[in-house]
């Protein structure tokens, strides 16, 4: 029986939807042969689905449209046996395959076809999380084969070019690609090929996977797919306090021409699916299925219950959970995907743009630029086609459009020189590095929220949190990709990912570029750096935490960095939130609520280093996803916030107590949190104060939480919120502070 929010329905109607694109699926604990299947398609409808004698304990892998499913196992002293199935979810046929008995400490984690099922010899494969022997199965047979890696030999009708590989780490799921199945173990990648029905080679591909690593704490997940009909990977690397929070996704794709991985930056025209708590990824074309491409939809469990959709080219990442008739309790979901092999093979990828390793230079104007709010459209400086719209403003006597230009506000300034040729010659351009215009100083400057623009990443957005409006700014060719790793008064600090790469201070509004020494360590293993104050002031102090070190570098001093070795990871696990100075001293908050803490000391020809974690104070919630430490009023504060924003506290310590104190009203302060940068203003705009500014857009506005009414607001709407439901965050944003001159 099938059902279509709440109403029976025709198994060819079902049959006809399901194809059309991608499903989760969720199955019900109340009822194990009861299952819900949502649409990825608008209107995301759901639909209540039978299957008889099938009971999913868990899902092993997806291939050829057909799904192998652990059913259910039995553990004795001596054995275990497991109990596996193989089910298509649009025919809703099951194969039984015979029972598979493994040693007690054995536990499959994932499988594969190597060809559909109604192909003779057609074959089943099953790993384990360390590849220690080779387990199949062939269609029709009464018991699994399982023959140790180390008699991986002709004899057994298996030819393996590496039979004594010593570490067999299953890296992520096996995929079937071109009637092969490509095993990535131990960073390469092994290649099954079905020769005949009794023969399989088992060799290595000439590939090395790429080299991507991530701080201790971190999780990095990686998918191997195939890909209208390209072989791609796709890394997930999560942190955060408790490991739920997307901090960055790669995707490459292999060229089997030159056999090098090269990094997707554009995928239009197809989009990828993946879940947490199932071991495969699966990708589709969009062209005919009404999703929009270009996206990785991730769907996340527990209690964050959402839906992640990762736009590869601006590597923005959006939260939501467009299905309402979910099952109250229900199992470990997973994707489905009929099998479209058979239509696409002969079809040539298209939109699907490979990261260029050489850029060409160009020289772009020094100007800023402004985005037009309803469309994408850059706007050049040319008032000739909207001096009709203004004639009556042109009317005005020129004493007058003088005054209400010098007392604009400086991006509504910027936005009034390109009303009519009369505005603009009454608002001169701004020279900003030479003097200190009028326009300045009539109004405050809010801090922008700043991040990178489509896939050229060529330019920087800035979004004003107060008056909304998105305004372009060039970047240096030299720094595109680079991550932000802090912002202070103006100055970022950024740099490349690899060990040994390149470090800039860079200060967007003056074009201003500076170089650092960079440490000699893999960037991506460190959680945050910070520095004191600005690089061209007499003493700047950079320091950077990893995992088992803290580094520092005196700029204008130090010609490289120094290292100093930590030991008590274990009591003290860094978040990759910003440090704050405070007292002379730089405060890292850990992921558990406490502190640490680093200062340097000069005391004549030498420097005085040391590094202490505060015994107090503890961690002030338990539901913390997302924690931000920054100064505010001479006293240290803390930002908890959960995943899906439903739960946010601010804290204020007490030197007295050493203990985090809840507090309920900033006053006429306001908060601005993101990873690189955290920091606290007084509000001179009225309406601004008593708010967490965070780095998330709804529409085109920034979301605001509000202490007051303790909702989430955008100034350009009178909705309120409880969650961040239906918001986007760029992945590389940061706050900055306006610093024009």
């Amino acid at each position: 029986m099938i059902m279509e929010d709440g109403k029976v329905i025709e198994r060819s109607r079902f049959l006809k939807t399901l194809e059309s694109c991608p499903w989760l699926v969720f199955p019900h604990c109340e009822d194990e042969t009861r299952q819900t299947f949502c649409s990825m398609s608008q209107p995301f409808k759901t639909y209540g689905k039978s299957t008889p004698k099938l009971w999913i304990n868990g899902v092993l892998g997806h291939s050829y449209g057909w799904l192998i499913i652990s059913n259910k196992n039995i553990t004795k002293r001596t054995i275990r046996r497991e109990f596996i199935f193989l089910w298509n979810p649009v025919s809703s046929e099951l194969i039984k395959l015979p029972p598979l008995d493994l040693k007690p400490d054995q536990r499959i984690t994932t499988g594969s076809l190597l060809s559909p099922p109604d192909n003779p010899g057609s074959m089943v494969l099953v790993f384990e999380n360390i590849v220690k022997s080779f387990i199949f199965c062939k269609l029709g047979d009464k018991m699994w084969t399982q023959i140790p890696a180390e008699e991986m030999d002709t004899e057994m009708q298996i030819i393996d070019d590496e039979p004594s590989a010593s570490n067999r780490l299953l890296y992520s799921s096996p995929v079937n690609y071109k009637g092969k199945c490509y095993v990535p173990m131990s960073r390469q990648i092994k290649v099954i090929d079905q020769v005949k029905p009794e023969y399989f080679m088992f060799r290595s591909l000439n590939c090395m996977l790429p080299n991507r690593l991530s701080s201790y704490s971190d999780c990095l997940e990686s998918y191997l797919v195939e890909s209208y009909g390209e072989l791609c990977l796709i890394e997930v690397t999560w942190g955060g306090v408790n490991v739920s929070q997307v901090l960055d996704i790669e995707i490459s794709r292999l060229n089997f021409s030159t056999m090098e991985w090269s990094q997707v930056r554009s995928a239009k025209g197809r989009a990828f699916f993946l879940c947490r708590t199932a071991v495969y990824a699966i990708s589709c074309p969009t062209n005919d299925s009404g999703l929009e491409g270009g996206f990785v939809y991730i769907f996340t469990v527990g209690s964050d219950r959402c839906l992640y959709s990762f736009n590869i080219e601006d590597k923005s990442i959006s939260v939501s959970l467009p299905w309402e008739n979910l099952p109250k309790s229900w199992d470990t979901p997973f994707w489905v995907m009929p099998d479209l092999s058979s239509l696409f093979s002969n079809r040539k990828p298209e939109g699907f743009q490979i990261l260029s390793k050489e850029v060409k230079p160009e020289e772009e104007e020094e100007e800023i630029e402004t985005e037009e709010r309803k469309g994408k459209e850059i706007l050049n400086f040319s008032p000739d086609n909207s001096e009709a719209e203004v004639r009556n403003l042109c009317d005005l006597p020129l004493e007058i459009i003088a005054l209400i230009a010098n007392n604009l506000y400086l991006l509504d300034y910027i936005n009034f020189r390109l009303v009519c040729k009369t505005s603009l010659l009454v608002a001169p351009h701004i020279q900003w590095r030479e003097t200190s215009p009028k326009v300045l100083k009539s109004h405050p400057l809010s801090p922008w929220l700043m991040f990178a623009q489509g896939n050229s990443r060529t330019l920087h957005n800035f979004i004003d949190p107060k008056f909304g409006g998105r305004y372009l700014m060039n970047i240096p060719e030299s720094i595109i990709d680079f991550d932000i790793r802090y912002s202070k008064e103006g100055w970022l600090l950024m740099s490349s990912r690899d060990q040994g790469g390149s470090m800039f201070f860079y200060q967007p509004f003056a074009k201003k570029l500076i170089h650092v020494p960079p440490p000699l360590v893999n960037m991506d293993e460190c959680y945050s750096f910070g520095f004191i104050s600005s690089p061209t002031s007499p003493y700047c102090l950079i320091v950077g935490i990893s995992s088992f070190s803290i580094l520092c570098l005196i700029f204008l001093q130090d010609e490289e960095w120094y290292q100093f070795t930590r030991n008590d990871f274990s009591i003290f696990i860094p978040n990759h939130s910003s440090p704050v100075y405070f007292e002379g001293a730089f405060y890292f908050l850990g992921k558990h609520g406490n502190l640490g803490v680093f200062s340097v000391e000069d005391i004549g020809d030498v420097y005085l280093v040391q590094w202490d974690v505060l015994l107090k104070p503890e961690k002030p919630c338990n539901s913390s996803d997302h924690s931000y430490l920054l100064e505010c009023d001479g006293k240290l504060h803390s930002v908890f916030v959960d995943n899906l924003g439903e739960s946010v506290s601010v804290f204020e310590l007490d030197k007295t107590t050493m203990a985090w104190r809840k507090v309920s009203d900033l006053g006429n302060y306001m908060f601005f949190v993101s990873t690189p940068s955290s920091f606290s203003m007084v509000a001179k705009t009225p309406g601004m104060e008593n708010k967490i500014y965070f780095p998330k857009i709804k529409g085109k506005e920034i979301v605001y939480y509000c202490l007051r009414t303790g909702k989430y607001r955008t100034f350009g709407s009178k909705q309120a919120a409880t969650n961040f439901y239906n918001t986007t965050e760029y992945l590389h944003s940061c706050w900055i502070q306006q610093r024009w001159l």
